[in-house]
């Protein structure tokens, strides 16, 4: 994995748990985490050309899909699936 922080594909890593296993530890759903970072997520993917992969569960995706739409706009969110640059795998639990 070092490969790929070494070569700036993946430059930083933030993790939400919804399920924290410590003590006291706070959940953290994807949305929310992205929702911190919109400006990033609209320059990566608005004037860098960036891919956006969303792999989980249906609902999680849902989620993360409406607030993409919210950053980007509806018709740049067409954009990126018709580009195939918002990619989905979800699946129900």
């Amino acid at each position: 994995m070092a490969e790929f922080f070494d070569s700036k594909i993946i430059d930083s890593l933030n993790v939400a748990l919804s399920r924290p296993t410590e003590a006291g530890a706070k959940r953290q759903y994807v949305q929310d985490v992205l929702n911190g970072h919109g400006d990033l997520i609209k320059t990566n993917l608005l004037e860098k050309g960036g891919h956006f992969f969303v792999c989980g569960a249906t609902k999680m995706g849902k989620d993360v899909e409406a607030l993409v739409k919210e950053l980007v706009g509806d018709v740049e969110f067409k954009k990126l699936q018709t580009e195939k640059r918002y990619k989905v795998e979800l699946w129900t639990s």
